[in-house]
Parts: structure tokens; C-alpha cells; sequence
């Protein structure tokens, strides 16, 4: 969420700087000039219709962050407990099953999931994987927005 903010702040300082500096501007050059080509007074109202935008848009950001942030936890901790079902599921049925795939695994281990090695994978009565589909899903979702979820 932090790294999402900075440019916001840098946006910020950015135009406080330009605030900063045609305030500056206007006073040592109006006198010189006489009439200006454009209103200082409206551009300075302009600049701060642009602050209040943008502290608006500020705001919209850090809100947004904080719910991926949310709907992210959320995800990994139905996740973990579908996948700690599914291994008591496996290990009360004694079944022997392969290990995670490179890829399962590195999606295990992106989101933070307790997958026990000895009981990777279920599979149904039909013999197809029963939670690999929930990593498939959530590996996809998370490639897609895998920037966005980095801490």
C-alpha cells in the first residue's frame, strides 16, 4: 500500500512546489509585465481545485488498497483452510498422493499457504485434482495482479 502512495506524495509536493513558485512569480513579475496574458489570481484557483482533486483522488487510492489488501487475506485464509481440509480428508482416507507441481508450490508459498509434502494433492473419486483448480484460479488471479499484492 506504501509503495501505491509515494508517487501520490511526490504528485503532491510536486504541486506545492509549483504553487510555491508562481506565487513567487506573480509578485516579482506583475509589476514588470503590468497586464498578464492570464489571470494569476484564477490560476492559483485552478491549482487549488487541482489539490483538493487530487487529495480526493489520495484518499479513493489508499481505500482501494486497503480493500485488496482485505479481499487478499480473505482469499488466503479460505485457501489455507480448504487446503488443511482437504490433507485431514487425505490423511483419514490414507491415500498417497504426488507432491505440488513447481507450480502449485511456488503459488502455495506466494500466498502463504501451510501445505504439508507428504499429503500435497487430493484427488476425487474420479481421480482428477480436487483443490489444484483453487490454485489454478488463484495463481491466475494473482499473476494478474501480482504487483498490486507484493508487500
Amino acid at each position: 500500500m506504501e509503495i501505491a502512495w509515494r508517487p501520490f506524495q511526490k504528485a503532491e509536493a510536486d504541486m506545492e512546489y509549483m504553487e510555491k513558485r508562481l506565487r513567487l512569480e506573480f509578485l516579482t513579475s506583475a509589476p514588470e509585465n503590468g497586464a498578464a496574458e492570464e489571470n494569476p489570481v484564477k490560476l492559483l484557483e485552478n491549482l487549488s481545485a487541482i489539490k483538493v482533486r487530487h487529495a480526493a483522488l489520495c484518499t479513493q487510492v489508499q481505500e482501494i488498497a486497503a480493500e485488496q489488501k482485505q479481499s487478499m487475506d480473505s482469499i488466503r485464509a479460505h485457501l489455507d483452510t480448504t487446503v488443511q481440509l482437504v490433507q485431514q480428508l487425505q490423511q483419514t482416507a490414507d491415500v498417497e498422493i504426488p507432491p505440488l507441481t513447481k507450480m502449485e508450490q511456488e503459488s502455495a508459498d506466494f500466498l502463504g499457504l501451510s501445505v504439508n509434502q507428504n499429503t500435497a494433492e487430493v484427488r476425487s473419486f474420479r481421480g482428477t485434482p480436487s483443490y489444484v483448480h483453487c490454485f489454478l484460479i488463484v495463481q491466475f488471479y494473482v499473476s494478474c495482479h501480482s504487483e498490486k499484492y507484493k508487500a
